[in-house]
């Protein structure tokens, strides 16, 4: 917020491209509301704070001019490998991983006021800003069908080999993780393989009909619940297109909330609760920013949940809000092997792990 040739800047702001003052240096007072401000990576919070305090830009300040100058003082990172070149050589990256000292930011920040749902807070909110209950979390563990198995397998063969290829700091990226994660959401139709330099490409995709245990225990949810309006959700965009579609062959009206139904999805939010009774929705598109749902539903579904973990917060905040119905049923649907949960990251982990104790042995 504080480039003045920030074209987004341009554009949500309403002020010409080529006025070249920063909203930054624009106002006298300014106020940064967010729930999750900094989302699961603390590097963004250096935006912010050049946009509340582009004053405090120098050496060591929250605002320090240079943002690898404050990434370096205020975050540890480590250096990994993302895959190769066109030319075969590696690929680098730093990753940068958390706060150095946690909670410094804020102490630092001329002024932060934090609220909390139902934790004391301030003289206003001696238990919370929320009067309701906190959620019922109901998880729900289903077994997974046998082609989702294999295909699980696949994968988990298929990313040891593209491990095996690069250095042992390569890790697997948030893409691949989620996309391991996504094969327990129906038996899918799997493309594997690499580019001619050695990338991972490999695509999920879900047919409509395909078998789907977590589709089957979605609608018995359903059913205990009707006909009460519920919210779906899930990371995978092509399984929510596919959701949608079984449901509405079922015979429960239903829409699908993603960035592919940018066009109707605002429309059929409205007539949530009327003219449907589930909201489909992948959490990246509903969690930030969209309001509404409360009002209307109380019940929430996770066929999937993000491997960002600050997208998870803001999607549940939905429904667990001011002006909700009441207290939240949340079910958390999951397989019999763990994998929904990460299980195979961590047994890629120990692998790799492994091959690391025996490299330094010889």
């Amino acid at each position: 917020m504080s480039r003045a040739g920030s074209a987004g800047q341009r554009k949500l702001s309403g002020y010409s491209r080529d006025d070249g003052l920063p909203l930054s240096g624009r106002f006298t007072h300014k106020l940064a509301m967010s729930g999750t401000p900094f989302r699961n990576s603390f590097e963004r919070a250096w935006g912010v704070m050049r946009f509340l305090w582009p004053e405090l830009n120098g050496v060591k300040q929250v605002a320090t001019a240079n943002y690898y100058s404050w990434l370096y003082e205020r975050m540890t990172h480590q250096d990994i490998v993302t895959g190769k070149d066109k030319k075969g050589n590696l690929k680098t990256a730093k990753k940068w991983l958390k706060e150095r000292q946690p909670g410094r930011l804020m102490a630092e920040a001329p002024c932060v006021i934090q609220h909390f749902r139902r934790t004391k807070c301030c003289e206003f909110h001696p238990h919370g800003f929320l009067s309701t209950e906190a959620p019922q979390v109901i998880r729900r563990v289903v077994e997974l069908d046998p082609k989702q198995k294999k295909a699980i397998e696949q994968l988990e063969k298929h990313y040891m080999t593209w491990l095996d290829n690069l250095p042992l700091s390569a890790d697997l990226t948030i893409t691949q993780k989620q996309r391991i994660r996504q094969v327990c959401l129906g038996v899918p139709t799997l493309e594997i393989g690499f580019d001619a330099n050695g990338n991972d490409v490999t695509t999920v995709d879900f047919a409509p009909d395909c078998v789907s245990p977590f589709y089957d225990e979605l609608l018995d949810i359903l059913e205990e619940t009707a006909p009460e309006p519920v919210a779906v959700y899930m990371e995978s965009q092509k399984f929510a297109r596919t959701v949608t579609q079984k449901l509405n062959a079922d015979g429960i009206p239903s829409f699908e909330f993603s960035g592919k139904t940018v066009a109707t999805r605002d429309q059929n939010l409205a007539e949530f609760g009327g003219k449907f009774r589930v909201l489909v929705g992948v959490i990246s598109s509903v969690g930030e920013g969209t309001d509404g749902i409360q009002r209307v539903c109380s019940t929430d579904v996770f066929l999937e949940q993000s491997v960002d973990e600050t997208l998870n917060t803001q999607v549940q905040a939905r429904t667990d809000r001011m002006g909700a119905k009441g207290q939240v049923q949340r079910f958390v649907i999951l397989d019999d092997m763990g994998y929904a949960e990460g299980a195979m990251e961590k047994r890629l982990r120990k692998a790799r792990e492994l091959q690391m104790s025996v490299r330094r042995a010889v």
